[in-house]
């Protein structure tokens, strides 16, 4: 068993940011922060860019903070294929890296966008990701639209809503026991 954060006599106890990443990513879950509303919203710039509104996000027990300057260039459709692109937070614990980013996930092509599949977010290795938004590029394009921009911020599979350690009790073994107590009282009573 481990344990953690206690204070140190002689050097003998040393943490560093994943013991704290770990023991934060216990009690806070993954995604955007809430407040405020359109925080971390992916929004159209111009032609093939897109924005990233101010705001911050969680991830695994890091935290990162978008001042809202972020911008994404998407690359322009295909003359006879579509797809999907993903703008994601990216949390990488490379060596290298050690931080969270925008970036974008090309999509495969496909012959209609019904057919196109929206990549999945990276979450192995170093990396894990929280999709923001999905792209849909048509065969073409050269500019995109607000109406093409699919917000994903509140999609737990993909992204979410940061929450804290307590979302919901389940109650149910407890209103049982409740329950069990009640009906025997009630029978001693009879």
């Amino acid at each position: 068993m481990r344990s953690s954060f206690f204070n140190s006599c002689d050097y003998d106890r040393e943490y560093d940011s994943t013991d704290f990443a770990e023991y934060f990513g216990t009690l806070v879950g993954n995604g955007v922060f809430a407040d405020p509303a359109k925080g971390m919203q992916v929004y159209f710039k111009s032609g093939m860019q897109v924005g990233i509104r101010a705001g911050a996000c969680y991830i695994n027990g890091y935290a990162g903070y978008s001042d809202g300057t972020d911008t994404v260039t998407l690359g322009y459709g295909g003359t006879s294929v579509y797809r999907y692109d993903a703008i994601v937070a990216r949390l990488d614990l490379a060596e290298n890296a050690r931080n969270i980013t925008i970036t974008k996930i090309i999509g495969n092509d496909a012959s209609s966008l019904a057919n196109a599949a929206k990549p999945a977010p990276v979450r192995s290795g170093t990396k894990y990701d929280i999709v923001l938004a999905y792209i849909a590029v048509g065969a073409g394009v050269s500019s995109i639209s607000s109406a093409v921009i699919e917000d994903t911020r509140q999609n737990a599979a993909v992204c979410g809503i940061v929450s804290g350690l307590v979302n919901n009790i389940d109650t149910t073994g407890l209103f049982a026991q409740y329950n069990a107590q009640w009906e025997l009282l009630k029978a001693g009573c009879a």
